[in-house]
């Protein structure tokens, strides 16, 4: 059984100055193994173009946390972020 979830209390979306929508949610799969993956769905630009869809596990999903955190610290604050600081 795979069951997804995205904009609700189990994921979360936004829309972008440039009007994309992101969604990120989480796929669950039940069989044979249990298996769980955090999504992340890119919607197109304004020309209708460049739609994205992404399976991540736990460990990418947290990584690319950390990217964008410490990009967007570099920006805001002019600081780079510590590695597993928050």
């Amino acid at each position: 059984m795979m069951v997804e979830r995205a904009g609700s209390p189990e994921g979360d979306a936004l829309t972008t100055k440039c009007g994309r929508h992101i969604a990120v949610g989480r796929i669950e799969l039940s069989a044979p193994a249990p298996i769980g993956r955090v999504t992340l769905r890119v919607g197109p630009d304004g020309s209708g173009r460049g739609e994205a869809w992404l399976s991540l596990t736990p460990a990418e999903a947290t990584d690319l946390a950390r990217a964008l955190l410490a990009q967007g610290d570099v920006l805001a604050f002019g600081a780079v972020r510590r590695r597993g600081a928050r």
